[in-house]
């Protein structure tokens, strides 16, 4: 129980503020250890706080590794398109 509060407090959603510097979060959709849910949550937390936070979801993309998008699936995501 004690880690869970340290995990919490440490957590940049607890620091968000209308004057925070800009933050991009990058996140696939598809990852098996690290959910896509906590970046969605923090979007709409920062929006609560007028905090500057773009998420940015990759369809289909995982975290990183041998689940990540291979080299021939990669593609260019961010309005270069």
């Amino acid at each position: 129980m004690a880690k869970l509060v340290v995990y919490r407090e440490a957590s940049a959603v607890n620091y968000l503020r209308e004057k925070s510097p800009p933050l991009i979060m990058v996140q696939g959709d598809k990852g098996p250890r690290i959910p896509v849910r906590p970046a969605h949550d923090m979007k709409a937390r920062a929006d609560v706080a007028k905090a500057r936070v773009t998420a940015l979801i990759v369809t289909g993309a995982a975290h990183n590794g041998p689940t990540a998008l291979s080299t021939s699936e990669r593609k260019p995501r961010l309005g270069t398109e």
